[in-house]
């Protein structure tokens, strides 16, 4: 290697790796101001998502990226203004929530008359007997509709409110 060729590289450092991808700052400042997550942003710059996330390290990429988020929002708080002067009450409502920090409070909560409170009891303890027997078919609880549990005619207790 010659003395002239060392010169000219000792001057000028090469970065290993393929060129870095030219990316268009004023359309990326635009997109941000409208709000447009990276992945939206990446895909409008047709780079991957993993490259601009890289991007943001440099220091003048982050501020375009913050510059066109802060004029977004400066942008849509003056949509909202605007509105509310014009009249719109739900405008003014919620910067009213928003920057004077006021709040509606609810009425006392009312349960509603047609609510149905189930009280469950204890089944009835009844010590089986031998020596009863039914005298006639009248008496036998066998034809009589059985009761599964978990129907409400099961409960042993319903009351209405």
């Amino acid at each position: 290697m010659s003395v002239k060729s060392k010169k000219k590289r000792a001057g000028k450092k090469k970065r290993a790796g393929r060129p870095r991808t030219a990316i268009n700052l004023a359309m990326v400042e635009i997109l941000a101001a409208q709000g447009c997550t990276m992945a939206e942003i990446a895909a409008a710059a047709e780079i991957s998502k993993s490259t601009l996330i890289r991007r943001e390290k440099d220091a003048k990429f982050l501020e375009v990226i913050e510059r066109g988020r802060a004029k977004g929002r400066v942008s849509l708080r003056g949509m909202q203004w605007a509105a509310a002067k014009a009249g719109n009450v739900t405008a003014q409502i919620w910067l009213g929530k928003q920057l004077l920090g006021q709040r509606t409070e609810p009425d006392a909560p009312q349960e509603p008359a047609d609510r149905i409170i189930y009280e469950w009891a204890a089944a009835p303890s009844v010590a089986p007997s031998s020596k009863r027997t039914p005298s006639s078919a009248e008496d036998s609880d066998e034809h009589a509709p059985k009761k599964e549990a978990g129907t409400p005619e099961s409960f042993a207790g319903v009351k209405y409110q």
